[in-house]
């Protein structure tokens, strides 16, 4: 039995230990208050950082914005910038060919000079945030430079994977305009150029042209509404939303949201006609037109013959009343696809399986059946009530025109009796030139590198002059 001394000092010890064990938990979480405390510093001076870049990147796109292309062109010789938050520590890395590049003084940066250009785009990851622009060296676009002026990015399909060779390097965006989303890819450096594609294609007709052009033009290849992925909005009992006017308007609403009020415009096939109603309608913002193996809308309901009818059959057989043309449609997509594709003077083998698989997706789906079905009854009223009014009223195309077709087609050899193409767009534009192509109606496929020449020929020009009379900006 122990005595009263020697419980005491069990006692002492026991609570000694016990103090210990208390000190320790007290040091442990005291530490761990104190990591927390860090961590909410640390994520505030994060939350400020971005709120800086944030700001910076609302400057950069007002300066951007600017008419100049000198502008434009010597902000986007940054290649790469990042921030870097580290181990509580800021640091700003920067890659610079030329120097340092000041915005205009009415488009000051917020932050030090360290700052040039910043995408309005942020990752945190393990603490670090990483913001920034990187491309491959001489393939910047004017575009990528603008990320965070409201475009949402959007992850590529298949049709877009590498290997596939069908614009890989592209940007890819949806633009919402006023009644549709429109899909848009773009690449380059230079003066804009939107190119637009016709039936019963996607963007992905220009796969082999964009590359070529995107060497000297800012390219922007776009989906029409009611085709590929762009967006399919509600019809009405005239065809209204279908009518290239309306078509056009989007165009216009796109480039401006990418930063371009101005621009240049090719279109082949159903895109050549969206091309010209742009021109007629919104003169003050086409440089340069090129349309490719079409004649005017009206011009070629006012001709239509046997030929017409049995050559140029979507004319006729998808303007019927609806259900009939969307039933036949989404019967037989590949056969419509093939017949096209294979048909039209252009070998089947031009085109891709990827390409082939990625224009026949686009007619399974009921939406994009019928929106594409309300185009060609559009084109069998509105259009050509459009085209009739102009010619009444004296509209013409007051910018430069380029008109090239196939060969092999149809505006070859059905309109000698008029002298052919280039006679029959002089009604339309006292300043027309162009030529035939030594291929079918998939041109820009078949024979892209003999398209790319053509239409980098015709819209350079007007590119390198405005490029040498736009006012020098302060970029010192």
């Amino acid at each position: 039995m122990l005595d009263a001394s020697q419980a005491e000092v069990i006692e002492l010890t026991e609570l000694a230990e016990r103090r210990e064990r208390l000190t320790e938990q007290g040091q442990m979480l005291r530490a761990r208050v104190q990591e927390i405390e860090q961590q909410r510093l640390d994520r505030a001076a994060e939350l400020r950082l971005l709120e800086g870049v944030e700001a910076f990147c609302a400057s950069v796109r007002d300066a951007m914005v600017a008419p100049s292309f000198e502008v434009k062109q010597k902000v986007l010789q940054l290649l790469v910038q990042r921030i870097v938050v580290e181990d509580h520590r800021t640091t700003i890395e920067h890659v610079v060919p030329s120097g340092p590049i000041r915005l205009q003084p009415e488009h000051p940066a917020p932050a030090g000079p360290e700052y040039y250009l910043m995408r309005a785009h942020a990752t945190t990851q393990a603490g670090r945030i990483h913001m920034g622009l990187s491309a491959p060296e001489g393939h910047q676009s004017a575009i990528a430079s603008r990320d965070g002026s409201g475009l949402s990015r959007v992850a590529p399909r298949l049709e877009g994977r590498a290997g596939c060779g069908m614009l890989d390097d592209f940007e890819t965006t949806e633009i919402q305009t006023d009644e549709a989303h429109i899909f848009v890819r773009w690449a380059g450096v230079g003066a804009p150029l939107l190119l637009l594609h016709g039936f019963p294609q996607t963007h992905l007709m220009w796969h082999r042209v964009a590359p070529l052009l995107a060497r000297h033009f800012t390219v922007v290849c776009a989906d029409l509404r009611g085709y590929g992925r762009s967006g399919c909005p509600a019809s009405t009992p005239d065809h209204a939303p279908y009518a290239k006017r309306a078509m056009a308007h989007d165009m216009v609403h796109v480039m401006e949201r990418l930063g371009f009020p101005r621009f240049a415009v090719a279109g082949h096939d159903r895109g050549g006609r969206v091309a010209y109603r742009l021109a007629l309608d919104h003169p003050s913002r086409v440089d340069r037109l090129a349309v490719l193996d079409i004649l005017p809308t009206a011009t070629v309901w006012d001709r239509a013959d046997a030929r017409f009818a049995l050559a140029f059959w979507p004319w006729s057989l998808l303007a019927q009343p609806e259900p009939l043309p969307e039933r036949l449609l989404a019967a037989a997509p590949e056969a419509i696809v093939d017949n096209a594709l294979g048909g039209w003077g252009s070998p089947a083998a031009v085109f891709p399986p990827e390409v082939r698989a990625a224009y026949v997706q686009a007619l399974r789906e009921p939406a994009h059946i019928h929106a594409i079905c309300e185009e060609y009854r559009a084109a069998a009223t509105l259009d050509r009530e459009h085209d009739q009014a102009d010619r009444r009223e004296g509209r013409h195309i007051v910018c430069p025109l380029l008109v090239l077709w196939s060969a092999r087609g149809a505006l070859e050899t059905w309109y000698a009796e008029a002298a052919g193409p280039l006679a029959l767009w002089q009604a339309w534009s006292a300043e027309v030139q162009g030529h035939a192509l030594q291929a079918g109606h998939f041109f820009p496929e078949e024979v892209p590198e003999d398209t790319a020449n053509a239409l980098q020929y015709f819209f350079a020009p007007d590119a390198r002059r405005a490029a040498a009379s736009m006012p020098r900006a302060d970029l010192s």
